[in-house]
């Protein structure tokens, strides 16, 4: 019962400042890519991930309807997507693969929160976003226990964060459904930040372009 409520408060944001910032709060490990380059990774604490588990399962829902036949990195079949990009080579011969650079922070925390709180079928994720996202982004550096240095960050989401994924996709699902739009005699599937664009042979990637608009990155 005592967890039940603890954990009913941290969803809810009902927690001091303190806790609200230890919550936030994680263990920075760099991995190093095999193209040499790092990838940071900051793995949340038992109680963030407890709520942002407890919010992406009341909004699935929401999400599998939201993202049906586009977005397959969260709530759907992403076995269904490969059947129909393997479909859509068979049939018209090529396909182009995209892949985001640096996808995740390349979204401003603004347009994510604008996307969250703009539509009420993701209103079990209000406050819990508002809590986990709804601050700048503090990396901090320390020597002996101490803060040295810390530095800033209003854009993206964190890899490791639980509702990482779902915040990504959020985010950008109106500019995928744009270049649905734009692209309508080919054929798209999205797996979170990597795009396949299926089409006549040679014609795939035509009028594709390698960055987000404007309007979906505030800032960018």
């Amino acid at each position: 019962m005592e967890i039940t409520a603890i954990l009913t408060d941290m969803a809810n944001g009902n927690v001091a400042p303190e806790v609200a910032h230890r919550l936030r709060a994680t263990n920075l490990t760099v991995l190093r890519k095999p193209n040499k380059k790092f990838r940071p990774i900051g793995a949340e604490c038992v109680w963030a991930k407890a709520i942002s588990l407890m919010a992406v399962d009341a909004v699935m829902p929401a999400l599998k309807t939201c993202f049906k036949n586009l977005q397959y990195g969260v709530g759907n079949n992403i076995e269904l997507a490969i059947q129909k990009i393997r479909r859509d080579f068979h049939l018209k011969g090529s396909v182009a693969m995209l892949d985001g650079r640096n996808a995740y922070n390349a979204i401003s925390r603004t347009a994510i929160l604008s996307a969250v709180y703009g539509n009420t079928a993701w209103s079990p994720l209000w406050r819990v976003t508002r809590l986990l996202l709804g601050t700048e982004g503090l990396v901090g550096f320390y020597e002996k226990g101490q803060l040295v240095h810390s530095w800033k960050s209003t854009r993206g989401v964190r890899q490791g964060m639980v509702l990482g994924p779902v915040l990504f996709s959020i985010g950008t699902i109106a500019t995928l459904r744009q270049l649905e739009k734009q692209l309508f005699q080919r054929q798209l599937h999205a797996y979170l930040d990597d795009v396949t664009v299926g089409g006549t042979t040679g014609h795939a990637g035509e009028g594709v372009r390698g960055d987000l608009p404007g309007d979906a990155c505030p800032g960018h």
